[in-house]
């Protein structure tokens, strides 16, 4: 074919097949028609005839487009069903919107009826201060006043501060509403010291204050106690419900909370609020010798005074046992349980009043302010510690058989300005007591010969009422009965300090109660304790380093005197006693931790523990010995 004939041979294809193809589909259809036409007159096709298998073709298309169909409106179909499902899904979180926003309406319209009845109640007392000329008590509510007018999380303020003392002025605040639903908020202190903290003070006192506030908002009756402890860098402090209340804690947490959370780098879960803090060195509670006991039939509320009273260095026990006591503080005065210690109280002892109504005229019976703070607590155990301090002169035996104890003794008590008298076994106490007019007598318990025990039991047969006071190393709970069985009206255990002897000695003018002394407990100790050194010493470092060299001395000997007779219990206990009270004067904690636990064990006939004991003993008393020769001039006057 020749190049001039392809153009010619392209135009007859572009008119040749559209031709073809409208050809194909009218005789196709034609056909069809024909084939509909045949089957109706009742003629048959064969299964090759071209009429049937353009019949398939057609219906083949049909079914396909049918399906093509029926696809879409089923995806359609899927497309409003998820549709409806979103737009049902945006109603139900649209209502649950809209009811949370009415529940934090609610809450907050509580909250601002709980606020003004706390304003109201405040300066009501206010007024009243001021026109009482009480200008220190107006200065509190003003204080108090300015801090619930203010707004929230306003102030920012990073200091040092007695967190105990900044939850009570966050109580304070809520007193009134709290009564008025009598509802009662509980500090615990799980802390064994007054524990100073850098803290955002208005931040936190805010925090906790909307967290009691929202709990007040809605009627729940009861106890709920906070308990607090600090850590290196924040503060736990736990809200608990009394075990024989119903009640319940359950803040509502607002967005205005939760912000100042956040912002604080605090949170609450679990009924738990953590603030970050900075423990500050400061001042723990010393030693104040006063025991105090506590009466409560809530357990909340004996956990609650009893943590208050440690802070502030008292001894508390919620236990009565026959035993002398400076304070009792009382729940509930007209309870049961008070009724029947009552009469077995000192005339001396001081009963602290905690939320009562009635009006008594007895002097040591003093009402505690509503609700109770620490601040408040410390001022009337001050005020009793200097009471105690004006005890008259006495005359006193100090009985003990040992040199260095019954010396240090004897200058102790004639520091306090008591005449003293000095005998060194039970048969020559006996033979004193019988010629002498004494106000007291501090008896050592373990002496040989004729024991404290039995020279007290001697005494009683002719002297009923002569306060006698028992010293030992170390005395079981079971030990302390069989002493106050004999006749011995308290015990005190060695070394005696100034402020011990000093509360004991004001215990027993007129005193006929004696409730137990319970034992302190300290896990980390040194080989050496300097502070306690001197405190034993009475703060001179001669008579220290004096005690020191000669228990340092006579080791080698006792350690050997222990160690011989490791096989007879009865040897042994005699010669750990002896051990015992020479080192309790000495200032060395974890000797003396030692031999206190090898104690306990040869009182109970452990068999099983005294070989390990006994070991922990002599490791005990190697490692003494090595920082000795490492630290000659530990003590040395400067």
């Amino acid at each position: 074919m020749s190049a001039l004939d392809w153009p010619a041979f392209v135009l007859l294809l572009l008119v040749a097949v559209p031709l073809a193809i409208y050809g194909f589909c009218f005789i196709s259809r034609s056909s069809l028609e024909k084939a509909i036409s045949r089957l109706i007159s009742g003629q048959q096709l064969s299964p090759d005839d071209p009429l049937l298998r353009a019949i398939e073709f057609q219906a083949r298309r049909n079914e396909l487009r049918a399906a093509t169909e029926l696809a879409e409106l089923q995806d359609q179909m899927s497309r409003r069903e998820q549709e409806m499902t979103d737009y049902h899904s945006e109603l139900q979180d649209e209502a649950l919107r809209l009811e949370t926003l009415q529940a934090q309406l609610e809450d907050e319209s509580r909250y601002q009826s709980v606020l003004r009845i706390c304003t109201q109640s405040l300066a009501r007392d206010y007024v009243a201060a001021v026109n009482e000329g009480k200008h220190d008590e107006a200065t509190q509510f003003a204080t108090h006043l300015t801090a619930l007018l203010r707004a929230p999380y306003s102030v920012s303020e990073i200091g040092s501060f007695a967190l105990l003392e900044l939850i009570d002025e966050v109580l304070i605040r809520l007193a009134p509403i709290a009564r008025h639903q009598h509802c009662e908020f509980l500090v615990v202190p799980l802390d064994a010291g007054l524990s100073n903290v850098e803290i955002n003070a208005p931040r936190f006192q805010d925090i906790l204050f909307h967290l009691l506030v929202h709990h007040l908002a809605n009627p729940l009756p009861g106890k709920v106690g906070l308990e607090f402890s600090i850590s290196e860098n924040h503060v736990d402090l736990s809200f608990v419900i009394d075990s024989d209340s119903d009640v319940s804690f359950d803040p509502v947490i607002s967005i205005e909370l939760d912000e100042a959370l956040t912002d604080n780098d605090a949170w609450y879960r679990n009924n738990c609020l953590q603030f970050p803090v900075r423990p500050h060195p400061g001042a723990f509670a010393s030693d104040s010798g006063l025991r105090a006991l506590v009466v409560a039939d809530s357990e909340l509320e004996r956990r609650s005074i009893t943590g208050r009273l440690s802070q502030l260095g008292l001894e508390a026990t919620t236990d009565f046992n026959s035993g002398i006591v400076d304070v009792c503080v009382v729940a509930d005065e007209t309870s049961e349980s008070f009724r029947a210690l009552n009469p077995y109280l000192s005339e001396s002892t001081y009963v602290l009043l905690l939320g009562n109504r009635t009006i008594h005229h007895d002097p040591l019976w003093i009402q505690v302010g509503d609700p109770v703070t620490q601040d408040a607590l410390k001022v009337l155990i001050q005020d009793i510690s200097n009471v105690r301090d004006e005890t008259a002169h006495k005359q006193i035996l100090a009985v003990d058989d040992s040199q260095a104890n019954i010396q240090l003794l004897e200058m102790q008590l004639t520091e306090l300005g008591h005449s003293v008298t000095v005998a060194r076994s039970g048969t020559e106490a006996l033979a004193q007591v019988e010629k002498n007019n004494f106000d007291l007598v501090f008896m050592d318990i373990q002496m040989p010969d004729m024991n404290g025990a039995d020279a007290t039991r001697q005494i009683r047969i002719f002297n009923q009422k002569l306060p006698i006071i028992g010293l030992t190393a170390h005395a079981t709970a079971l030990e302390r009965d069989e002493y106050n069985a004999a006749g011995i009206d308290d015990v005190l255990i060695k070394p005696v300090r100034m402020e011990n002897l000093k509360s004991i000695i004001h215990r027993t003018e007129k005193a006929s109660a004696r409730p137990p002394l319970p034992a302190a407990a300290n896990n980390r100790l040194p080989i050496f304790d300097l502070d306690l050194s001197l405190a034993n010493a009475n703060q001179r470092i001669e008579l220290a380093a004096e005690l020191l060299d000669l228990l340092i001395a006579g080791l080698p000997e006792d350690q050997k005197g222990v160690n011989d007779v490791a096989g007879d219990y009865t040897a042994l206990r005699k010669n750990v006693h002896k051990l015992h009270g020479a080192v309790r004067y000495c200032g060395v904690p974890r000797l003396n931790r030692a031999i206190e636990k090898l104690e306990t064990a040869l009182k109970q006939d452990d068999a099983h523990q005294v070989p390990l004991l006994l070991n922990l003993l002599n490791g005990e008393i190697a490692a003494l010995i090595a920082w000795r020769r490492k630290n000659p001039d530990v003590l040395q006057s400067p």
